[in-house]
């Protein structure tokens, strides 16, 4: 039987059995009101991890996240205690000293045991001392019992030896649903698997709706005063297809599993007249690769989370529904910028290596390797007849490319008559450069507490203002501080909103281009983009590589 089969009878499977289900919806609306501490508790969703965050699993304040919008808006002190990974039973186990959990605890991954067990003491405390504490979780419970359930019923011990391997080793359920569905073999292990998988997945339910109210328990039995959140659950499937050119929406048959867990959250629970409950059913994902792409299981774990615009949307429900006081929450505001010269259609190289074949992410960019950048992306060549005469660029190897950006006026020389193409670039001179690329509306003035008075006061401003360059989490801009090469690339990628999801670059690209830029390190996928000419299409608002250029 094929992949594509394979997966067809998989989902009517599911679909069938689902079918005895029926949805309801709750909304609250009101306003909101501001607390000192607030806790945050569960899932990958929560902890803000996805296509535009894949380096952090939990336990961070992540900006576009729902959690941290909220906290902006109405609390002094974020508590973020959310997981990638976590089920119920995980939350339990945190909360409860004598819980022993189940077979399947922490199968996250052996590099993240440690780490969750290093938070387990903050839970309680974080509790007890919060006011306001928001709770979204279930999403795991199901696709954990489904997938062990699979496995069980694989009846190959080969192929569950290995599957169960990749699941300790990397926490990856689709990864070890794509190699469970790949190595099935027969169509007689197949139906075994799919029969496994939808019974496991009911497992998961009953096991959601008992932990639930054992951790609601918990919560109150802590902290009887706490206002609660209860963050309902989106069908993480909703925009996925068996092939590109279906016009069905297959994943639509997990709206019923989660019209469930809604509808036990709501109403079902011994606890919901204590906690309120808000409805994110209708959140914006991103829409997933068809099952028979072969980017799809590269995808899935990515974008089956909220894109930015479905974490402000849950913010908002949750806003909507705090009880009412004098303080109301804003609307998030959004910024216009466009740039006047560069080509931001084409995704074209713009930068390259040295001549031994090194890239020296770590060198200090100087203001040649700027120009060089900046004349790469431009649109059109102006006539070396308007450049501003420099002394010393005559012979130079960036001559040509300082010539083309100085004619428009994208970067200047110094008083002397001279341009420096060696000397190193700082923050400010970025910030000067990325200002006269872009213009748009800018809000007032950066609250950056080191750059009162210095020459690059204003580009600072509108860069900062642009989303363009940020600064320090201490409050400072450092407008003096050199900038590195990988630094650099960061910035103009950020500037041109050339961010891809890294797993469509990892798609394309099976090793570094650069021997000094290795795949583990943080600027990797910045320094593709701007190296690796490629085709592109925007899935909301992430860039997804398509084709790479010939």
């Amino acid at each position: 039987m094929t992949h594509s089969k394979r997966l067809t009878a998989l989902f009517l499977s599911m679909l069938l059995l689902f079918s005895v289900l029926s949805v309801s919806v709750f909304a609250e609306v009101s306003g909101a009101r501001p607390y000192r501490k607030y806790t945050v508790l569960g899932d990958s969703i929560p902890a803000g991890y996805g296509p535009y965050n894949y380096e952090y699993k939990g336990y961070a304040k992540i900006a576009v996240s729902y959690p941290a919008l909220v906290a902006d808006q109405v609390a002094e002190d974020m508590i973020p205690l959310a997981r990638t990974g976590f089920r119920t039973v995980e939350l339990r186990y945190m909360l409860e000293e004598d819980y022993e959990g189940d077979d399947y605890l922490f199968r996250i991954g052996k590099t993240s045991v440690e780490d969750v067990y290093r938070h387990r003491p903050e839970y309680r405390p974080a509790i007890q001392g919060s006011d306001l504490i928001t709770l979204e979780i279930g999403s795991n419970d199901i696709l954990n019992y489904g997938m062990v359930r699979a496995i069980d019923a694989s009846k190959n011990t080969e192929v569950t030896n290995r599957v169960r391997d990749i699941l300790e080793e990397t926490g990856s359920y689709g990864q070890a649903l794509s190699t469970l569905l790949s190595l099935a073999g027969t169509a007689e292990s197949l139906t075994g698997i799919v029969t496994g998988f939808v019974q496991g997945m009911w497992e998961g339910y009953r096991n959601f709706t008992e932990n639930w109210d054992c951790i609601m328990e918990d919560i109150y039995a802590i902290n009887p005063d706490v206002t609660l959140v209860a963050v309902g659950m989106y069908n993480p499937l909703k925009t996925t297809k068996l092939t590109d050119a279906s016009l069905i929406t297959i994943g639509r048959a997990f709206d019923l599993i989660t019209a469930a867990m809604n509808s036990y959250m709501k109403q079902g629970s011994r606890f919901s007249g204590q906690y309120l409950f808000a409805d994110v059913s209708r959140t914006e994902i991103y829409d997933l690769p068809a099952f028979t792409n072969g980017m799809y299981m590269d995808m899935l774990l990515g974008m089956v989370h909220p894109t930015i615009n479905g974490h402000r949307t849950m913010a908002n429900r949750i806003l909507e529904i705090l009880p009412a006081d004098t303080v109301a929450y804003e609307s998030i505001p959004v910024t216009v910028r466009e740039t006047r010269y560069l080509n931001t259609a084409e995704h074209n190289p713009y930068v390259s290596g040295y001549t031994d074949g090194t890239f020296r992410p770590g060198k200090s960019a100087t203001r040649a390797e700027v120009a060089s950048m900046i004349s790469g992306l431009l649109k059109d060549r102006p006539d070396d007849a308007s450049a501003p005469g420099f002394s010393d660029i005559a012979g130079h190897w960036g001559e040509a490319q300082i010539r083309a950006v100085s004619a428009l006026g994208i970067m200047k020389g110094y008083p002397d008559g001279s341009f420096r193409p060696d000397a190193s670039v700082t923050r400010g001179e970025v910030a000067a450069i990325a200002a006269s690329l872009f213009d748009g509306n800018t809000a007032d003035a950066s609250p950056f507490s080191d750059i009162r008075g210095h020459w690059a006061q204003a580009a600072i401003d509108k860069s900062s203002a642009l989303g363009l360059i940020a600064g320090y989490a201490d409050g400072t801009f450092r407008p003096d501080q050199k900038v590195t090469r990988a630094q650099l690339v960061a910035i103009l990628n950020e500037a041109l909103e050339r961010t891809p999801d890294i797993k469509s670059v990892d798609h394309f690209i099976e090793e570094s281009v650069f021997p000094d830029v290795d795949p583990a390190v943080w600027y990797y996928h910045d320094v593709m983009e701007a190296a690796v000419g490629h085709q592109h299409k925007f899935n909301k608002d992430i860039e997804m590589w398509t084709k790479l250029d010939t």
